[in-house]
Parts: C-alpha cells; structure tokens; sequence
C-alpha cells in the first residue's frame, strides 16, 4: 500500500492512447504489467494478450458479448455454435448461457460425472434457449457439413467446495475429444475460469492451452478492488468480435461515414 501511494504521489498517469509525457508513461508501465502478468503464467506476448477487465466476471462477460456464436443457416442443416458449461461453475460462467442463447447457440449442461463416462451413448441435458425448461439430446448424432465455433466452460477450481478439476479437459475438448458428438469440422474453444485456481495454485499456460482464461487480481492480493483480466490465445483471438469501440480501441473512425480502423491489440487502451 505504501508503495502504490508513493508511487501515485511521484508520478502523473495519462491515457494510455495519447501521445504527451503522461500518457507514454502509463502505455510503458500498462506493457511492463502485462508482460509480468504472463511471466507469472509462464507464457508470453507472443503467445496471449492480456485484456484488462473490472474483474473476473467482467472478463466473462466481455468473453460472451465478443465471442463468434454461429447461428444456424436453415433448419435442415446444423450449423449452430454450442455452449457446454460444467454444472459445477460460477454464477458469472452460467451466465454466458443467455448470451449465447439470445445468439442462437444450443446450451448443454453437464456434470463431473457425464464427462467422467466415455461412452458413445452419454446424453446430455440441453437447456431450451426460450428458457422453457429442458430436453435430452443425445451428443452422438452426427450433423453433415457441420461448421461450429463451439465453446465450453469449466473451473480450475469450484469456488464453492474447492474441487479441482482435470486441467487435461481442455487439450481433450479442443480436440474434439471430451464431446465425441461434434464432427470433424466443429472447432473447440475452452474458457477456463481460473479465479479461484489461481489464488493458491500456479496455472502453466505453456501446457495449458485453455483459449480464454479469466482472472481476478482482487482474489489473488486482496488490492486494488475491481482489477481482473481476460487472458487470450492468441491464436484463438479470432473469435472475439467486437463491435462497440471507443477512445485508444480505435486507430481511425470518420464520423459521417461508417467507416473504423480497430487497433490490432485486442486490449482495450
């Protein structure tokens, strides 16, 4: 606390996207913290970004607005992205569940036992997108010309009774795996919410190859309140659209046409 308060006394920060002595002050310390960030995940700048967020549910919801839901093209052909969630998840990973379904996306639920049972007759519970209860479907059918973005959630560790949960799900959901229901063509993406893990855990990123990794630095030191970030592969950066920008998000905008150029950085400034 001293240091941050001498630190604040010392020093004037300025927004990061602005170019006087201030303001390049804050981009450098902003990029000294984010490449210390991935150091202590063991991973790097080239690898992930690291979006800063009010906290972890922020990182979550920012996670469902951004994500690419693909909508199904006709009703004789599937092409609808899925949200799979563990049961035993935060309230803020359930959730993505609404975004999703507001998007057209199926939701599944599942439990520590379903994946537990590798068996081609597994059902899962699929929650009505309406909201208007729920319906079994098996996993196992196969839908031809099928091209998903796919995305499933799950805990390092549950919040609530503290289990933690195999860290090899998310290598095996990403190659189509864990859910053997999915044809070759459905792409797997994997959000592991590592907000509790990570108080009293190290989490390696370098094997760990979790797509979308929410954090809270507040649940970790304690200080400063509202500080999280949303970790992201780079490679599966794609998956985010934004569609809202503003301030340092933007390189070029003209006003009376639609017209933006978005910065390449997935963070916002």
């Amino acid at each position: 606390m001293q240091s941050i308060y001498d630190d604040l006394t010392n020093n004037v920060y300025g927004n990061p996207h602005s170019r006087n002595p201030s303001s390049l002050l804050a981009s450098d310390i902003i990029e000294q913290v984010r490449s210390r960030i991935l150091r202590h995940f063991n991973t790097n700048l080239e690898n992930h970004s690291v979006i800063f967020t009010a906290g972890a549910t922020d990182a979550l919801k920012l996670l469902a607005e951004s994500f690419y839901w693909k909508v199904p093209v006709n009703k004789e052909k599937c092409y609808s992205s899925c949200f799979y969630y563990l049961e035993e998840n935060h309230t803020s990973v359930v959730g993505i569940r609404e975004k999703a379904a507001n998007s057209g996306a199926q939701i599944i639920c599942v439990s520590e036992n379903d994946l537990m049972v590798s068996n081609e007759n597994t059902h899962f519970k699929m929650c009505d997108s309406s909201g208007n209860g729920t319906r079994e479907s098996c996993i196992v059918e196969e839908h031809s010309d099928c091209c998903c973005h796919n995305l499933f959630a799950f805990p390092a560790m549950c919040n609530f009774s503290g289990t933690k949960y195999p860290l090899e799900w998310v290598n095996q959901t990403q190659q189509g795996l864990l859910f053997r229901s999915s044809c070759s063509s459905c792409h797997w993406f994997v959000v592991l919410d590592a907000s509790a893990f990570v108080t009293t855990s190290p989490l390696d990123l370098a094997s760990c190859t979790a797509d979308f990794v929410p954090v809270s630095f507040y649940k970790m030191f304690g200080f400063p309140t509202g500080l999280g970030a949303l970790i992201v592969k780079n490679s599966s950066s794609c998956m985010l659209r934004k569609c809202y920008y503003g301030g340092g998000t933007v390189q070029a905008t003209i006003s009376s046409e639609r017209f933006h150029v978005l910065r390449k950085n997935l963070a916002d400034k």
